[in-house]
């Protein structure tokens, strides 16, 4: 009767233990499956993360294309007005054009050439306006509105004294000294 009860017992613990090894291989392959379909549906709203990621990704970056387009552009643009100016700034500054030119001669250079100064600048604004920094189209149009006040002075038509003229022709050619420094350093930063 002992050995039986041994041999039930060993049956008994026997079928548990398969039982628990069925149990636990349909576990395994319950739990596979489960894992598989929890990993492709990750893996599919990953994968579209991923591809909305990818196309905001390329969206940004031509937006910054095009903004990188547009400021070469206006550069260039910049650069045109800058090497304009430039001319335009030798064409009416005083030139040393006769031995001994005194200050004096200067000024009566520039007033008599003031309606020339003014025809200059209103062309560069008209040409070059939209590519100005508002600080050097301020000065353009103040240099360009004391050239037009004046303008008539050389011809004793102008209204306002020597005195005035002669502070106008130092404020005129500051201004142009002033916009030509400007335009540098735009330039150089």
């Amino acid at each position: 009767m002992g050995h039986q009860m041994w041999d039930i017992a060993l049956r008994i613990v026997a079928l548990f233990g398969g039982l628990s090894v069925v149990a636990g291989g349909i576990a395994a392959l319950v739990s596979k499956s489960l894992s598989e379909r929890w990993l492709e549906s990750h893996k599919s709203e990953l994968q579209k993360e991923v591809e909305r990621l990818k196309a905001d990704l390329a969206k940004e970056q031509e937006t910054h294309k095009l903004l990188l387009k547009r400021k070469e552009i206006l550069f260039s643009r910049e650069i045109e007005a800058a090497q304009a100016f430039f001319e335009l700034h030798r064409r009416v500054s005083p030139t040393y054009s006769f031995p001994d030119k005194e200050w004096e001669d200067v000024v009566e250079e520039v007033i008599e050439d003031f309606g020339k100064i003014e025809k200059e600048l209103g062309n560069f604004v008209r040409d070059q306006g939209p590519f100005l920094t508002p600080a050097i189209r301020k000065l353009v149009d103040e240099a360009e509105d004391v050239s037009s006040s004046f303008k008539f002075h050389a011809s004793g038509h102008g209204s306002g004294t020597q005195k005035q003229a002669e502070e106008a022709v130092e404020t005129v050619l500051a201004k142009l000294r002033e916009i030509e420094q400007m335009f540098t350093d735009l330039l150089q930063t």
